[in-house]
This record gives C-alpha cells, structure tokens and sequence, in this order.
C-alpha cells in the first residue's frame, strides 16, 4: 500500500531531497559559524528559519500519514487516497520552500 500510495508523486521526492540537503548544509555552516566565533549571516539565518518552518509541517504529515496507514477503520482504497493526498501536500511544501511550483493534481486544477 505504502509504494502504491506516493507512485505517481515520486518525481517530488527530489523535491525532499533537496529540502533536506539544503538543510542539513545551512545547519552544518551554523554550527560551523558558532564554533569559528564568526557570524552566520542574517540571509542564511532567515532561510534556515523557512526551511525548519517547512520540514515541521512536512514531520505533522508524515505522523497523520503513519496513523492513517496503522488505522483500521479504513479501506485500502481510502488510505491510499489519503497517503496520496498528505504525499502531495507534503512535496508541495518542499517545492514552496525551493520557490518551485507546486504539483497539480486533477482535482486542484
């Protein structure tokens, strides 16, 4: 049901990747910045804020999908409508945050 669920969204996947990588260095010349005694420039501040903003957001989905997938009191059908719907959303975070347009779906046309 999980690989069923986010087929038709994996090219945003990249999009998460990106997200996380952008994060993981921004965090790295934090702390790289406040080990030298050097100042972490006010841009890359206000970027790190945006990107932790976003990946807070992406963590609450990623937990209301895991309850969706553990339930029981749904069909197949209905979790994999759901996974698919917090998978979009979930991408389409990462893609705001990277200044990308979102993905469309037929029924948000």
């Amino acid at each position: 049901l999980r690989t069923l669920a986010i087929e038709p969204y994996l090219r945003g996947s990249d999009s998460l990747n990106r997200l996380y990588t952008e994060k993981s260095e921004l965090t790295q010349k934090q702390r790289s910045a406040k080990k030298n005694n050097q100042p972490f420039p006010i841009k890359d501040q206000n970027r790190l804020k945006k990107i932790n903003e976003a990946v807070d957001k992406i963590a609450a989905l990623r937990k209301r999908g895991t309850n969706i997938y553990n339930s029981k009191n749904l069909t197949a059908e209905q979790k994999q409508k759901l996974l698919e719907q917090i998978t979009l959303q979930q991408i389409n975070i990462a893609r705001k945050v990277l200044g990308e347009e979102p993905i469309k779906t037929e029924q948000s046309k």
